[in-house]
């Protein structure tokens, strides 16, 4: 069987496990626990495909871009939204409405360079990965250092 065959085959079967995860409990028996939908924070307003500029995927969280510039996402935490909290709607990326020229998603993280040519990153920083000289993870765009426009 060829590589991609396999993998292919990998993904059909862990499909089910991705989509609804697996709970052990504390004496150790599994069960699979669906996915109940829960919409958080604020929608974004209804979005037509015309209105669609790019979108980004990452491993927890999606975002987009509108032809004017809005920046949105959904997900698992830190959207960008003032919330460590996901959604599985679209919410609005806070100071973003308009003015992002593209948009780039890492792990647990987003940024997002402006039509300005700044560019402002949110989500997980245990590493520095929102370059604002610090660890500290932030549910809001924050300046990157340096690199404000």
């Amino acid at each position: 069987m060829s590589a991609k065959k396999s993998i292919s085959w990998m993904f059909i079967l862990l499909l089910p496990l991705l989509m609804n995860p697996v709970v052990v409990s504390a004496s150790g028996t599994r069960e699979i626990v669906p996915l109940q939908p829960k919409p958080i924070g604020k929608a974004a307003p209804l979005i037509f495909p015309s209105e669609m500029g790019s979108i980004a995927v990452g491993a927890w969280h999606s975002c987009a871009l509108t032809t004017t510039g809005g920046a949105i996402c959904w997900g698992a935490a830190y959207l960008g939204n003032d919330s460590a909290i996901g959604s599985l709607i679209p919410v609005q990326v806070s100071g973003l409405s308009s003015g992002a020229k593209a948009i780039a998603t890492g792990g647990r993280y987003t940024c997002a360079l402006t039509m300005t040519g700044g560019v402002k990153c949110w989500g997980e920083n245990y590493y520095g990965q929102l370059g604002n000289n610090s660890t500290t993870a932030s549910t809001v765009p924050v300046d990157v250092s340096g690199l404000t426009s």
